[in-house]
């Protein structure tokens, strides 16, 4: 398990791996060494669970939810990962609601662009894009 941090942008809702303060967990359960693979070996599947803020993470920050899903690294070449997972909403007038976040997360690019693809309760039908900033 490696341990993360969480935060989210002026965008919006975004995880983050650049604290220490509030964790999270990137578990390979896959690959080409099967569980064994590096967390950024090429066919690597992980299995991740981010912490999510309302702003910088520092303490301070109110916490929204969770990021939950799978990740794969699909490129031989080029590092990233093709990322499905769900915003989990777990308090605020969002609570209980969720985004269905799909696409590629390309290391090489200072922002990143993903889908959001749907959604439930208060973000039912959801449509749009969600980018992640990695300081």
């Amino acid at each position: 398990t490696t341990p993360c941090g969480s935060k989210a942008s002026e965008h919006g809702v975004i995880p983050a791996r650049d604290s220490e303060w509030s964790r999270c967990e990137i578990e390979t359960v896959g690959g080409v060494d099967g569980n064994s693979s590096g967390l950024l070996s090429y066919g690597t599947v992980n299995v991740i669970n981010h912490l999510v803020t309302q702003g910088p993470s520092h303490p301070s920050s109110t916490v929204l939810g969770r990021m939950q899903g799978v990740e794969a690294r699909p490129d031989p070449v080029n590092i990233g990962f093709h990322i499905l997972s769900s915003i989990l909403f777990e308090t605020g007038k969002y609570n209980g609601s969720s985004l269905e976040i799909q696409g590629t997360n390309r290391f090489n690019l200072p922002q990143r662009e993903l889908s959001v693809v749907g959604g439930t309760g208060r973000f039912r039908y959801a449509r749009g894009y969600a980018l992640l900033d990695f300081l």
